[in-house]
């Protein structure tokens, strides 16, 4: 089997018939674009989460926000970062918050959450607004010389809590499809799947294909509006 092939069969494998046959079309230039994002949900009123389980002991490691007027004092780990210039002060002006792990003044791990709008612009919608009491989080990340050592977890763990502690209903973010540890993790972890969307350019016109979970559907179906 050619590399096309193999390819084919994974997507086919992992994410069903459609996304197979859309990525192929992709591939081979048929459509402009073809882009899908999982969402997940996790409800910080109810039910068993993260935040409830036991925390890793970690020595030498502190978690806390950082405020925009911080950031100067403080480094981030190599491989942690975008590539963009200014990415970090690009986001605090969009009036995103920024939860970090530290080892001393080196941010070694970071998630980043929005209250006010979702950026999805690989699914040509750049700026979604959050449902008042939710919070988008993204850009969840562990520099790759700390990685497997539980760090994204006790991270994910205290944005939760602080969260919840903060009066809000829902937290949810958007995971690549490509990206299987994401999935597995927040599955195992009390995220549940809200659904996929999926964008299409077929080069003379542009939409997006929106498929809600049973539980998507129960629980938040205004989520996302396309």
């Amino acid at each position: 089997m050619d590399l096309n092939g193999q390819k084919f069969s994974y997507q086919l494998r992992h994410f069903g018939l459609a996304q197979a046959l859309g990525r192929a079309l992709a591939d081979f230039r048929l459509l402009a674009k073809y882009h899908s994002l999982d969402f997940y949900f996790l409800e910080l009123s109810s039910g068993p989460s993260v935040s409830s389980k036991k925390l890793p002991v970690l020595p030498g490691l502190t978690v806390r926000e950082i405020k925009a007027e911080e950031t100067r004092a403080f480094r981030f780990a190599d491989g942690l970062l975008p590539p963009e210039e200014k990415w970090v002060e690009a986001q605090f002006a969009r009036n995103s918050r920024l939860f970090a792990i530290l080892e001393g003044d080196t941010v070694i791990g970071m998630n980043w959450i929005n209250e006010t709008f979702a950026d999805l612009t690989h699914i040509n919608r750049p700026r979604v607004p959050v449902p008042k009491g939710f919070v988008y989080s993204y850009r969840a990340a562990v520099a790759p010389s700390y990685r497997n050592r539980g760090i994204g977890t006790l991270l994910k763990q205290t944005l939760v809590k602080t969260l919840k502690d903060e009066g809000h209903r829902m937290v949810f973010l958007t995971v690549f499809l490509k990206d299987i540890v994401p999935h597995r993790w927040h599955r195992k972890n009390g995220f549940r799947k809200w659904g996929r969307v999926t964008y299409l350019d077929l080069r003379v016109t542009r939409f997006l294909w929106t498929r809600l979970t049973k539980e998507g559907r129960r629980c938040c179906p205004g989520l996302f509006h396309a």
